[in-house]
């Protein structure tokens, strides 16, 4: 390649792949004073936020609270009493929206008597709430309920049953429950710790099993496909705590959790790609409360709570074409807790629970958000007004490019990859203004596509995820 082209194309790939850094918004208090934690939250399909969580009355009388925002966070809901209990101890709620923006909330009844504990449920239709439903029907000492919702407004509730050590399931459609199941008959202690459902309606699940006469727990996969499950596998075999999961817009699960390293907790990453876990990435040392989302253009973020000497640090790490970069987001005197990310739309917001100055005992829960960009289509505008789209991005198996006006003479399309190597060449007939780029062999990563038509040129850069 000669000099000149080569200068061209670095400084082409320098300008596609500059970003405007967006700047996360100041922390807004949903609620404060007294003992709240074991947050949950989800967005809506109108963009309302809206929030549960365990509020600590005394020891063993606990509330669960409810609140909304209906303006992306900036203000919220006096905290709904969801139960309304006058004693007992409600715990671990869990919070999803449907696809006609109900929402459904579990939650542990009487989680001081453990051997009589069940899952509840409750729904809001938007003016009302429903009276408790029995989620666990005849299974006394049930608790920590896990949600999710799929794309047809089906619910799927998870749970685990301490007479027989394994995580039960059902399903809630169409105001009824399906029969209670058993996903796992295995020896030894089986939790499920999260689940996500993909495009095409298969839930991704993570669960933490531990074997008859082993020392610890391992963090399994597995998945919910046309209500049949899969064999498990094993992703993590060190000793661990916590774990998270989001996918990717293919479909491919990313989780992040904290690993026993010489005496001192550090947060891991991995990856599914092409079916073949990679192996794990160290994120950072001594840290805890890791949460993770993906974004629609590919890239990735975690946040975390990392320890320092003189107290903490809340960090937002993004990964973004092959490299992980951090961000603190504010030092703090006691670590954060409950870490979750959601991304709605183009905003990705931040829930978590935080003592107030040095008391661990008077907590108040805290919201940010961070502007995102979700690459569904970008459109640039190339030399002497030569416009057009490419779709979808990221791309799979073919790229849709629409131009904005028809052609008068024949383009070439070119595929240049990080390299800078030409790796696709293709010819787009005039008179016509749209074209699919077949892609043939190429590997997952970033590419530039440059289209060229007499002396009209654009350049676009592009996401492959095979």
């Amino acid at each position: 390649m000669k000099p000149n082209i080569l200068v061209t194309f670095i400084l082409l790939i320098a300008l596609a792949f500059t970003t405007k850094a967006q700047a996360w918004s100041e922390p807004v208090t949903v609620f404060e004073g007294g003992t709240n934690n074991s947050q949950d939250f989800t967005v809506d399909s109108n963009g309302d936020i809206h929030v549960v969580w365990a509020f600590r009355i005394n020891d063993y009388y606990w509330k669960i609270y409810y609140s909304k925002s209906v303006d992306k966070g900036a203000t919220w809901s006096n905290p709904y009493d969801v139960v309304g209990n006058t004693s007992l101890w409600m715990s671990s709620p869990k919070i999803a929206a449907g696809s006609d923006n109900k929402l459904y909330v579990t939650y542990d009844y009487d989680t001081n008597n453990e051997e009589h504990t069940m899952v509840h449920m409750q729904i809001y239709d938007g003016t009302s709430w429903s009276q408790p439903l029995i989620v666990s029907e005849g299974m006394s000492g049930s608790y920590y309920s896990r949600l999710v919702m799929d794309e047809i407004g089906k619910l799927h509730v998870f749970w685990f049953n301490y007479s027989a050590f394994k995580f039960q399931y059902r399903s809630f459609f169409n105001g009824e429950f399906s029969a209670i199941s058993q996903p796992f008959n295995l020896a030894g202690m089986f939790f499920f710790l999260k689940g996500v459902v993909d495009g095409n309606g298969v839930i991704h699940c993570i669960g933490d099993y531990m074997a008859p006469s082993t020392s610890h727990a391992q963090f399994i996969y597995f998945k919910q496909t046309a209500d049949q499950w899969s064999d498990y596998s094993i992703i993590n075999d060190k000793k661990s705590a916590t774990c998270d999961l989001a996918l990717n817009d293919l479909g491919e699960p990313r989780v992040v959790w904290w690993r026993s390293d010489s005496g001192s907790f550090s947060t891991y990453y991995l990856s599914l790609i092409n079916n073949l876990w990679s192996e794990p990435v160290q994120i950072a040392e001594y840290t805890h409360q890791q949460a993770i989302c993906v974004e629609q253009n590919g890239n990735e973020h975690i946040v975390l709570s990392e320890k320092k000497v003189d107290g903490y640090r809340q960090v937002h790490y993004s990964h973004n074409e092959g490299v992980w970069k951090n961000q603190v987001l504010a030092e703090t005197i006691f670590s954060s807790w409950a870490n979750k990310l959601v991304i709605s739309d183009t905003i990705m917001y931040l829930i978590y629970s935080i003592p107030i100055a040095t008391d661990v005992y008077n907590t108040k829960l805290v919201v940010q958000s961070l502007p995102v960009k979700a690459i569904s289509s970008i459109e640039h505008s190339g030399s002497n007004g030569f416009n057009c789209t490419v779709y979808p991005n990221p791309a799979k198996q073919q790229i849709l490019v629409n131009l904005k006006v028809t052609l008068l003479q024949p383009a070439i399309v070119f595929l240049y990859n990080s390299y800078g190597q030409m790796v696709l060449q293709n010819r787009i007939e005039s008179g016509i203004n749209q074209y699919v780029l077949q892609l043939e062999d190429q590997t997952s990563g970033i590419y530039l596509l440059r289209i060229e038509s007499g002396i009209h040129k654009t350049t676009k850069k592009i996401m492959i995820m095979k």
